[in-house]
């Protein structure tokens, strides 16, 4: 009997591990199993230049404790990081490079200025998003101190675990819906989960603008950042004024934070489901809300299929 692939995925945050395990394929995944743990105050505090793990041993055993039960002998996994801990950026280069080393190190003469490490010490990674007739292509960057990197794998491997695929919570929720959702010409997709509001607005499909901050729960800070970010985007953005809203978030409760939303863009905001309980294996007692907290690991674990 040949038994299926395990595909793990943690989604770790500052208060809380999110694990699942996928089987199946690509086009029919299928969640096997899905765990939850918070994690006590201080233990994980990202940051892009300070140390981040405080209790190393504390948060190996609480890995352990919540893969154990889903990962069926599997030892590779996805790691989904906070974006606090990096930066993201969307960019335009007309520079041509002939692989993706040369392309690391264009960029980072590029964005030199804007990197939390000195070049030689920041990982960075990249995915081409569009190539002009010309030859300028637009980017998504993601970058990353090594020293913070190495403090969050160093734990993962302590565990047990190998992380094949390392990435930042709001990038996978994105890939997450970008094959699901039916985006139209112009959109713009919110995440708000964990304090931290992510905006990014597309065109075609590809994202062009893309802003991360720490909002809290406070409605008046979310309608603010709001409004500073369609401010300055829109000068070099019109086509925001027009865009269909849509929003994924973990909230237990959703109506006042859509409304507002729905006050700062002065449009409907659509709340996104990503119908996790489609792929369930068995039956869920789970709340909504929790299930959707999952897309951004479930995202995860579907790239290492």
């Amino acid at each position: 009997m040949i038994f299926p692939r395990t595909y793990l995925a943690l989604d770790l945050r500052q208060q809380e591990l999110r694990a699942v395990s996928l089987t199946g394929s690509l086009k029919t995944p299928t969640l096997k199993g899905a765990q939850l743990m918070a994690l006590a105050e201080g233990v994980v505090q990202p940051s892009p230049r300070a140390i981040n793990i405080n209790d190393p041993v504390r948060l190996k055993t609480a890995v352990q404790e919540v893969l154990a039960p889903i990962a069926a002998g599997e030892e590779r996994l996805a790691l989904v990081l906070p974006e606090t801990i990096g930066r993201l950026f969307t960019i335009e280069i007309d520079t041509p490079f002939a692989n993706k080393a040369e392309g690391e190190k264009i960029i980072k003469w590029q964005l030199k200025g804007s990197l939390p490490a000195d070049p030689e010490a920041t990982v960075l990674d990249f995915q081409v998003l569009d190539q002009r007739e010309d030859g300028t292509k637009r980017l998504l960057v993601a970058v990353v101190a090594r020293s913070v990197l190495d403090e969050y794998e160093a734990v993962i491997t302590a565990a047990g675990f190998f992380p094949v695929l390392v990435g930042f919570h709001s990038v996978f929720l994105h890939n997450y819906y970008r094959t699901r959702l039916e985006q139209p010409d112009e959109s713009v997709l919110l995440i708000l989960e964990s304090g931290f509001l992510s905006l990014e607005y597309s065109q075609g499909r590809v994202p062009l603008y893309h802003r991360f901050r720490h909002v809290g729960d406070d409605s008046s800070t979310i309608f603010q950042e709001i409004s500073r970010a369609l401010v300055g985007a829109q000068k070099d953005y019109p086509g925001l004024k027009r865009a269909e809203v849509f929003l994924q978030s973990d909230l237990a409760e959703t109506e006042v934070v859509i409304d507002t939303l729905r006050a700062a863009f002065q449009r409907e905001v659509i709340l996104l489901d990503p119908h996790i309980d489609r792929i369930i294996s068995q039956p869920s007692d789970w709340p909504k809300w929790r299930l959707r907290g999952l897309a951004a690991a479930v995202g995860a674990a579907e790239q290492m299929i």
